[in-house]
Formats: structure tokens, C-alpha cells, sequence
């Protein structure tokens, strides 16, 4: 039968309120929007006894149309509603009207609702433990460790790793596995949070000299946003603990590093190797980059004579260039001698540059410059003498035409020496994403956070350059649920939960999301018309009562964990204190000493222990707490009623128990026999199912301990007892105690079947299973953990150092084949 039909005999009743299902405490739901949860309002029912229904819709309603009002999910008609008399233990629903019966718009959304529910609801049998039907769906094909299943029944759970990939370190901490390599015509990355970040290689760097020192010009890579740097290190060791380092484009503060106001790296730069000149009579040539405005030259030389008594005297060994551009039978050429002059073993070195014409080579002529280098004099045949001269680079500057706008580039500057030799390519830093939060009265300048609730609504609003998106959803303001986003982001700073992410790969914009909305326990939503969230807050009151009332006759569907579960959660999660590598904290259940069953999850963008240790402990509570899904079928007001992520107080006998049977006979309107004698108290519940199929709710008036006689708080709603259509055998009764609540459950799914009828699946959200979270908050070690840390702009300089214990790569002076005398090269 239609559920609607049922609520309304209930209410036509006469039953109070007060007489029907026990709830502890009361609620007030109030939903101005009669498809959407838009401007939904919840809060406790705080009214005197006695209060009527009309009292609470004119303290509560603002809307110029009556809403549809309804308590304990049985509507009320509004000419009742002054005769309804609450005492402030009732759930009261107050929904917007959908709409008069000849046009009734829930139809044309429940044909839309299940048309697209065609193409995502699962032809193969539910699977029991994964939402099916969301974006986590992808989870129910992921194998747990060997033996027992892992029951995530929850509003965002984690990705599970798949069994048949061996675990390794974590690709996206760090984005070339802690080396700076380029990453070319891949995205660029997108910090989220606060991390540590290997960037990429940003141009190929290249050597300078200035007199007889080498310089290494590099430019490094952090992404894009408004991200603030701290904590820069080379190899391990703090770039401000080295010498002669000149840092450009770094945001905030360095200290102890000289930053430069121009920019020091050239983006378009190609170095083709040189060779040792060695005869004075044969040109060694190169040809320059195409496009190129400038060229440098690198010599080197090792030019002295030793004297008898050992001491050094000064030399000089000459060099020859030519720049030339031949094109259509002309050529024209630029000389240029350098001389280079030593008096010890120490190599001399020079850089010769030029500024090609800025009209030459012509284009449309084919033209194009090469360089070529001689020495003048042949080397000298005297043992004492000492005159080696090579032309160790060549290097072409071409115009950089890039637009770096949005983008976070690092250039460095430095001078090779004893302290810093050898490979620059463990460049590293501490970088934290700034974006705008909300303060409790605005959303400010974007500041540094870690909060997934304003991280969530950075990416959803898009990250954009010059008005052009370049990441996120773009989404205007009017489409984001600002009200849901900032209740959560409290409810994510009172819980201490962060995002701490990195984003190198091609990802969708939807995944990003449900990461970012996984570390704050909760999933993207549109239920409100817009894009927000649904998390599982504890405190979240109950907004619907679900009953044989309102359930489709013979939908009610239990489902139990079958077979083992997991014994022990292992979670993996990147830790700062580990150098940003994996770490995996374990909880075992009580009483287990040796685990027969062990699932291992990752917990993408968590960085704190604390976090950790929470949800590693709330993935063991599901185990027992969990254990079960309860699905059945309603109305199509379902689907404006209820919405994924709220709480309901489900009744029924094969949930929160009681006992059933049929009538034996009757005494009077009141006075009942059932079928056997039971425990009963005055005061216990009582539900009868009449013959025409409609539902008595009532209590218990008077009975003994033991008994089969009970008296009736209400008469029964039909004829007096005799009447040959009122067999007691027709009648099915229900008697359960008044001290015990209903079934507290949270709505994991909402899913329509057809134009009048709606699926649901909950699962038991018991408050011990969220107090389970914080039972037991110890580290890996099994150390009490402390507070978090917080990524702040309130915090006053860098978060605490990273261990140290690294240092720069050193390798010894040499010289290699072809880079001349003594080179000493990175």
C-alpha cells in the first residue's frame, strides 16, 4: 500500500504523539526547498509540554505557503495541526509542498532520478562492506589481505589497496621520487595543504664563470596557486647554511640567503659541448642554437712555466674566435682573440659572450651562425712550460616568451666550491598552499591552511590565471554550497582533520574532490542543488522516523557480515617526522594478541599520527559496530524527505527487537489476549497491524510481570469485540520496551527504482562507534600522541625542521675527457 496512505490513517488516528515510537530527546527539521536540502535548518525541538504543531510552523515557517508537516514521520493535515500537542520528544519535519496533484513536479524528477540511475546502479548482486552507487564504487573490486573481509561502511571510506600490487613508496609525495628531474607535457603540480616537495626541474641548468669561479644557474618547479616556501633544502642541508646562493622568485621569507630582484636564469639556453684546441693551424666549430640572441664561450687554461728552483712564472696562451653567418655566397664574420694568462697550476678560466645582431640572421636567406675557436701559437715542446687551452662550452640563449603567471618558479644561483660539488638534484622544500577560509563572519585573503573544507571550496571555485582556469571545477559561487561547506569546515577544525596532498598525474576533477573530501569523512554531495558535502558528524540529530508506517510492505532487507572479518586495520600514511616517507600504524582488535586477519589501507593526504591513529580506529569500530546493512523501499517523498548522510531512528522487530505474535481474543476495546504470556511493564510500546491492514500505536496501560492479559492505553480504532470481522487472529501485535530507543542509523544511499518507489541503505551509527575514534590515540610506537600540527598563517615561522643527517653530494676535483684542464664541474 501507498506508505502516504498509511501515515495518513495514523495521523487520522487521534493518536498523540507522545503515544507512538519512543526517541530520546526531540528534533526540528525544516526544508524550505521542496527537492533540494537548500536553506535546510536542524536543531533540537526545545518547546514546553503541552506546545502545539500550529506553534511550532508559525515559530518555524517563513515561506508564505504552508509547509507539509509531519511528526515521527506520520503527516499531520493542517486542520489538525492546532489539535496535535507535542512535549518535545517527537522528530517534526517541515518540508516545502512539492506541488498540487495535478502537476506534481517529484514525478518528473523520479523519472529523471531513475533514468540516470540506469547507467551507475550495479546489475550484479550488492556486494556487503562498499557503497554501491557512488564514487567510491570502484573499492568494492579491491582485494584485502589474505582471509577475513573489511567492513567500510561509511559515508567516505578510504581507497583500498589492491592485493595482487606489491605496496611501495608513495609516487606523489614527492614528484620524481625525491630528485628534480623535468617532467615534460606532464601537469603541473597542485599542492594541497601543506607538504614537502621535491619540484620539478624547471629549465636544463647550466655553468657560468665569472673570473675563476663556476656558477650554477637552475630554476626549480613548486606549481601552481599561491604557495608560500620555507624550509629550502639542498641534499638535506638548509639553504640558508650554504654560501654564495642567490635565490630568485622564492615567496616569503629565506633566511640567510641573498635574493636577487632579477630574474637569473635564462629559460631557453643550449650547451653543446666544446674539445681541447690543440693546433693553432685547424678551426674546432660549432654551430649556435637556432633563434639564439646571445652566445658565451667557455675557455680554460693552464698557463705558467716552472722555474729550476720550483717557483711558478706567468703565461700566456692565445685563443682565436670567429663568429660567422653565411647565406646566399656572402659571409660575415666578428673576430675576437682572449688571451688567457696563469702563473700556477690552478686553471684559468674566461667566458666570452656576444650579442648576435638583432636583424641578423635573416630569416627569409636561410642564414645561421656557427662559431669556431683556434689557438694561435702551437703548444709548446719544453717540459717546463705548461700552455693546455680548451674550449670547454658553447651556449645559445634564446628569447623565453613563457607566461609564468600563477605558476611558483624557484631560480638559483650558486658557486661551486668544497661545500656544494656534484649533482644539484635533491632541491627540496616546504610548501603550503594559501587560500581564502572562512573566519566566522567573511572568507578572508587566502592564508595558509590545511582545512579540507576551504581547500574543497578553492578547488571547486578553480584555480584561475588571468581569468583562465587552469585547475579545479570552475564552479561559480551561486553553485557551491558555502553554508554546508563552512559547518563542516568547523566540524573539521574540532576534529583536527587535514589535507596534506600533492597532485602531479592527469586526475579528474571529481577524484580530486573525493580526496579532498575523504580526509575531512565526508563525500561530495549535490543533494542541496549545489555542490557541498555530506560528513559523519556524531552530533548530527535524527531528521525522520522509519517504521512499519512508512516501509513498503516486504522490502525490509537485513544484510550481515558473513565469514570472517578483519582482526587488524594496518594504515599507511606519509609521516613528516620519517622524511615524508610511509609510515603504518596497526590496530588490533580487543583481545587479539596474534591478527589471522589483516586489511592494509591508504589513507591518501593524511600526514598527522593523530589523523591516522583515528581513522585506523574507526575502521576497527566498523568491524563491530558495523556489521550489518538495512535496506528497504518508500515512497517517492522519500527522495525529498531523506538524503545521503542523514541520521533516522529506524523501529521494526527485526531491528531493535520486542516481541510479536497474534491476538488470542479480546475483553473489551482496550483489554487484549495475546497468543502467550510475556514480560511486560506498564509503559511498554505497543503496535497492532489491523485487519483492513492499518497500524495502532499505542502503549501498555496495565499489565502483570508475566502475562497474556494486556490493557490498552487507547481503544482499538474499530468495531467492539464480537463483531464476526474482528478475528483476534487477524490482529498482529507488537509489544517492546519503552527504555530502549530505536535503531539509530545514517543513510549511505538514496536510490529511486521507479516513479513511486525509493531505495534506501543505512547502516547502525551507534555513538559508540564514533567515540571509538578517539579510544585509543597512540602512535606507531604505541606512544600517547600529542596535539597536531598546524599549518597556520597565526603560527609564526617555519613548522618545525625536518631531521637532518643528509648532506650535499661532494665529489672530488677531476678532469674529465674534453672538459679541459682541471675543470671542476657540477
Amino acid at each position: 500500500r501507498d506508505p502516504r496512505e498509511l501515515a495518513g490513517e495514523l495521523a487520522d488516528s487521534g493518536i498523540g504523539p507522545r503515544d507512538s515510537l519512543p526517541i530520546p530527546g526531540g528534533a526540528l527539521d525544516v526544508c524550505p526547498h521542496p527537492l533540494t536540502t537548500e536553506g535546510r535548518r536542524q536543531g533540537a525541538l526545545a518547546i514546553a509540554s503541552g506546545t502545539t504543531l500550529a506553534a511550532v510552523v508559525a515559530r518555524a515557517w517563513d515561506a508564505p505557503d504552508p509547509p507539509v508537516a509531519a511528526v515521527n514521520g506520520a503527516v499531520v493535515p493542517n486542520g489538525a495541526w492546532a489539535d496535535t500537542r507535542l512535549d518535545g520528544g517527537e522528530i517534526v519535519t517541515l518540508r516545502a509542498a512539492v506541488g498540487e496533484d495535478d502537476s506534481d513536479p517529484l514525478r518528473v524528477i523520479l523519472l529523471i532520478a531513475v533514468a540516470a540511475a540506469a547507467f551507475y546502479l550495479p546489475t550484479a548482486p550488492w556486494a556487503f562492506g562498499f557503497e554501491v552507487g557512488s564514487l567510491n564504487a570502484f573499492a568494492a573490486g579491491a582485494a584485502i589481505s589474505i582471509g577475513g573481509r573489511l567492513l567500510v561502511n561509511a559515508i567516505a571510506p578510504p581507497a583500498l589497496p589492491d592485493a595482487s600490487t606489491p605496496a611501495g613508496p608513495e609516487t606523489l609525495y614527492s614528484l620524481t621520487g625525491g630528485r628534480n628531474q623535468p617532467r615534460a607535457y606532464q601537469p603541473l603540480p597542485l599542492v594541497l595543504g601543506a607538504h614537502r616537495v621535491f619540484p620539478d626541474a624547471a629549465a636544463a641548468p647550466y655553468n657560468e664563470y665569472e673570473g675563476a669561479d663556476q656558477y650554477l644557474y637552475a630554476a626549480y618547479h613548486f606549481g601552481l596557486g599561491d604557495l608560500e616556501l620555507s624550509d629550502i633544502e639542498i641534499g638535506g642541508t638548509p639553504i640558508g647554511d650554504l654560501h654564495d646562493v642567490t635565490v630568485y622568485g622564492a615567496p616569503g621569507a629565506i633566511g640567510g640567503v641573498t635574493r636577487s630582484l632579477y630574474p637569473l636564469l635564462a629559460g631557453d639556453v643550449a650547451t653543446v659541448a666544446g674539445a681541447d684546441l690543440t693546433d693553432e693551424t685547424e678551426w674546432t666549430t660549432k654551430a649556435v642554437a637556432a633563434g639564439a640572441e646571445k652566445i658565451a664561450l667557455d675557455l680554460a687554461a693552464r698557463s705558467f712555466q716552472v722555474q729550476r728552483d720550483g717557483s711558478y712564472i706567468e703565461r700566456s696562451v692565445t685563443v682565436d674566435v670567429e663568429i660567422f653567418a653565411a647565406a646566399g655566397g656572402s659571409t660575415r664574420t666578428v673576430e675576437h682573440t682572449e688571451s688567457l694568462t696563469g702563473d700556477s697550476p690552478t686553471p684559468v678560466r674566461k667566458t666570452f659572450r656576444y650579442t648576435l645582431p638583432t636583424d641578423d640572421p635573416q630569416p627569409d636567406t636561410g642564414e645561421t651562425w656557427q662559431v669556431r675557436a683556434k689557438r694561435q701559437a702551437a703548444p709548446s715542446d719544453d717540459d717546463q712550460i705548461y700552455d693546455d687551452v680548451s674550449w670547454q662550452a658553447l651556449r645559445s640563449y634564446g628569447p623565453d616568451d613563457t607566461d609564468y603567471t600563477g605558476q611558483v618558479r624557484l631560480e638559483l644561483k650558486i658557486r661551486a666550491s668544497d661545500q656544494l660539488n656534484g649533482p644539484l638534484d635533491r632541491l627540496s622544500a616546504t610548501c603550503r598552499q594559501k587560500v581564502p577560509i572562512w573566519d566566522g563572519t567573511i572568507w578572508t585573503a587566502p592564508r595558509v591552511t590545511s582545512n579540507p573544507a576551504w581547500l574543497y571550496r578553492w578547488f571547486a571555485r578553480g584555480v584561475r590565471v588571468a581569468g583562465r582556469l587552469v585547475a579545479g571545477a570552475g564552479l561559480p559561487d551561486e553553485r557551491i554550497d558555502d553554508e554546508a561547506l563552512k559547518a563542516w569546515g568547523a566540524w573539521c577544525d574540532a576534529q583536527q582533520l587535514e589535507c596534506n596532498h600533492v597532485l602531479t598525474a592527469p586526475t579528474s576533477v571529481a577524484a580530486v574532490l573525493a580526496v579532498i573530501a575523504q580526509t575531512g569523512r565526508a563525500s561530495p554531495s549535490w543533494a542541496a542543488g549545489k555542490l557541498g558535502v555530506v560528513y559523519e558528524d556524531p552530533d548530527r540529530i535524527p531528521s525522520a522516523m522509519i517504521t512499519p508506517a512508512n516501509i513498503l510492505a516486504g522490502t525490509l532487507e537485513i544484510n550481515y557480515a558473513g565469514g570472517p572479518v578483519v582482526d587488524e586495520v594496518a594504515v599507511q600514511y606519509l609521516s613528516p617526522a620519517l622524511d615524508w616517507q610511509r609510515q603504518t600504524l596497526r590496530r588490533r582488535a580487543a583481545g587479539v594478541t596474534t591478527p589471522a586477519h589483516t586489511a592494509t589501507v591508504s589513507l591518501t593526504g593524511v600526514t598527522s599520527d593523530a589523523q591516522a591513529a583515528k581513522a585506523a580506529n574507526l575502521l576497527l569500530a566498523a568491524q563491530t559496530y558495523r556489521r550489518r546493512r538495512i535496506r528497504w523501499q518508500m515512497g517517492p517523498e522519500a527522495l525529498t524527505q531523506i538524503h545521503r548522510g542523514d541520521v533516522v531512528w529506524l523501529s521494526h522487530a527485526l531491528l531493535d527487537g520486542g516481541v510479536a505474535g497474534r491476538l488470542a481474543g479480546f475483553s473489551g476495546a482496550a483489554d487484549v489476549l495475546l497468543d502467550r504470556e510475556i514480560d511486560v511493564s506498564n509503559g511498554d510500546h505497543a503496535l497492532l497491524m489491523l485487519p483492513d491492514g492499518s497500524l495502532h500505536a499505542t502503549t501498555v496501560a496495565s499489565a502483570t510481570a508475566t502475562t497474556a492479559e494486556v490493557t490498552l492505553a487507547d481503544v482499538l480504532p474499530a468495531s467492539p469485540p464480537g463483531d464476526p470481522a474482528w478475528d483476534p487472529q487477524d490482529v498482529l501485535w507488537r509489544i517492546y520496551s519503552g527504555a530502549e530507543p530505536p535503531v539509530r542509523a545514517r543513510i549511505l544511499a538514496v536510490e529511486p527504482q521507479s516513479e513511486q518507489v525509493v531505495q534506501l541503505t543505512a547502516v547502525d551509527d551507534p555513538p559508540a562507534y564514533h567515540a571509538a575514534a578517539t579510544a585509543d590515540l597512540t602512535g606507531p610506537d604505541g606512544a600517547p600522541l600529542g596535539g597536531r600540527r598546524r599549518w597556520s598563517q597565526s603560527t609564526p615561522g617555519p613548522p618545525p625542521s625536518r631531521r637532518r643527517g643528509r648532506s650535499p653530494s661532494r665529489t672530488s676535483r677531476s678532469r674529465s675527457p674534453g672538459s679541459g684542464p682541471g675543470a671542476r664541474s657540477w
